[in-house]
């Protein structure tokens, strides 16, 4: 007969149980990991993307994203202010916001080949401070 033995161990306002201590560590440093990810974002959806978005040189002096306001911004990209590496940041943010909206129905008038974010061809137009802010995102994603 084969005795199994539980260890457990409090943390975060509850207990962690398993008969492998190395998973209870991976497990607590793992969720500690993610929780100092999130934690580099606003808890407010809004807030955060507006925080992304003042990460992005051409953005900062956007009023669709002081404070964000995606319709603001689908209204800026129509008025034909946007050059090409502000255009991907947009559509980026635009993506960040909701990746399942077709902006086109909510108004957004494409340009040829531009109707919805293209990685690739943000990351060859971006220059490295512009790729940096898309890796603050990818290094710690939020979803607003």
């Amino acid at each position: 007969m084969t005795k199994t033995i539980l260890i457990s161990r409090d943390w975060n306002g509850g207990t962690v149980a398993s008969s492998n201590p190395e998973l209870i560590a991976e497990f607590i440093e793992g969720a500690e990991r993610a929780a100092s990810l999130r934690a580099r974002w606003p808890a407010n959806g809004s807030e955060a993307m507006t925080a992304l978005a003042r990460l992005f040189p051409t953005m900062r002096d956007v009023e669709a994203c002081k404070p964000f306001s995606p319709m603001a911004l689908v209204a800026w990209l129509n008025s034909g202010a946007s050059g090409s590496g502000s255009r991907h940041a947009a559509m980026f943010l635009l993506n960040v916001w909701n990746m399942d909206t077709d902006w086109r129905a909510e108004g957004l008038k494409v340009r040829a080949g531009q109707g919805r974010f293209n990685f690739a061809r943000a990351v060859a137009s971006w220059d490295p401070e512009h790729r940096a802010a898309c890796a603050a995102w990818l290094e710690a994603p939020f979803y607003p």
